[in-house]
């Protein structure tokens, strides 16, 4: 089952969906039957899988670099950047937001501690985006690597990243986003994006825990670092160790295309957030959507209950059987303030009141409609309760 709210009709088995599962069974039928055996065939698999991922993502004729998930295949672009850059005197420049996911923010933060990197962060503006240095009254930071993430795993805004691309491509800086939360939720075109390396992990799609990828433009040049194991295949197709995994391609594979075949029931899950968002800041009021002026993901509504403790309500909910998230939608639980919240305005305190729901994508709709009644027939004596103290 996916992060956030579970639904308690839900036949997923460990969060995979039924094709990735079946996908990812054949191939260890196929580990079984012995194919290592047959490098050849066993390389052609691989590179078949390899197609259906780009052609999923946009990215047909663009490399396809297969890892053990999205943390690594966010450290997989950093060090590529830092091994092509070792010749410069200077550090690495890196643009970035104070928004990303901690494989690659906290890489960064290694990079910089070391003197092997600079970091400029653009600043997060109160709608959750940040903000694109536009016009002459804004200098545009130098750049060698930027990476923003597409869709934040908190609010669910979508970021800016083709305007940050159309800025820092033409000027010969490697232009990443990590799409971890994004693919599967809303329509993900690399080549519309303008990138040059794109993350995604198999589990924010239902292929499971143990694959990722990043994707990466044909005419990048680059190479991954010796510590990630790049070796050639049977065919002369280069690979990380991290990604030589048969059954975990062909479940990304298959998870992929079932959900673009999925994509008419986005608009019903964003429907039934929007309708919970609503009744929610009816009977909860004061109630605050962080990032509801923004382009959003259709499955994330991030609250301020204002005057309740987030880390509060999350155990009581919990006690209910009803699982929302304080936090981002990789470390559920935490009750620090958030750095994303903080850097959009708001206090620490006032962080402390946020809470994430993640309405599960592979969810059909009157099992999402049940789960948004619970919470909005819970939420309100808890607010009534807390606020009273």
């Amino acid at each position: 089952m996916s992060e956030g709210l579970y639904y308690l009709d839900s036949n997923a088995t460990h969060g995979m969906t039924p094709g990735a599962l079946g996908a990812m069974g054949e191939g260890h039928r196929l580990l079984a039957l012995g194919i290592e055996a047959q490098p050849k065939l066993l390389a052609r698999l691989m590179a078949a899988a390899r197609r259906r991922i780009a052609g999923a993502l946009g990215a047909s004729g663009h490399a396809v670099w297969l890892t053990s998930g999205g943390t690594e295949a966010n450290a997989l672009m950093l060090a590529a950047a830092i091994a092509q850059d070792r010749r410069r005197p200077d550090p690495l420049r890196i643009v970035t937001s104070q928004m990303e996911h901690p494989s690659l923010g906290r890489g960064v933060q290694a990079l910089v501690a070391q003197g092997r990197a600079q970091a400029h962060y653009l600043p997060t503006q109160a709608d959750g985006r940040v903000r694109v240095p536009a016009g002459p009254q804004d200098a545009v930071p130098p750049a060698d690597l930027v990476s923003v993430m597409l869709a934040n795993n908190e609010t669910g805004v979508l970021q800016p990243v083709e305007p940050i691309a159309r800025l820092y491509g033409p000027s010969g800086a490697w232009v990443h986003t990590d799409a971890v939360q994004a693919v599967g939720r809303v329509p993900v075109h690399f080549a519309d994006l303008g990138v040059h390396g794109l993350t995604l992990a198999g589990h924010k799609v239902g292929a499971g825990h143990l694959v990722g990828a990043l994707i990466v433009h044909r005419d990048l040049p680059w190479r991954p670092p010796p510590l990630f194991g790049p070796s050639q295949d049977a065919l002369g197709a280069w690979q990380v160790a991290g990604g030589r995994s048969l059954p975990g391609a062909l479940a990304l594979a298959a998870a992929l295309e079932e959900a673009t075949a999925r994509r008419a029931s986005w608009a019903h899950i964003a429907a039934v957030r929007d309708h919970f968002e609503a009744e929610l800041r009816a009977r909860c009021a004061p109630v605050e959507i962080l990032g509801a002026a923004s382009p959003r993901l259709p499955n994330t509504s991030c609250l301020r209950v204002v005057g309740c403790s987030a880390e509060t309500l999350l155990v009581a909910l919990d006690v209910q059987g009803l699982c929302v998230s304080q936090g981002s939608a990789c470390s559920s639980g935490v009750s620090t303030a958030s750095p994303t919240i903080v850097a959009m305005g708001l206090s620490v305190p006032e962080a402390k009141e946020v809470l994430r729901v993640s309405w599960p994508m592979d969810a059909p709709q009157d099992a999402l409609e049940r789960s948004a009644a619970r919470l909005l027939e819970a939420l309100p004596p808890l607010c009534r309760a807390l606020r009273a103290d």
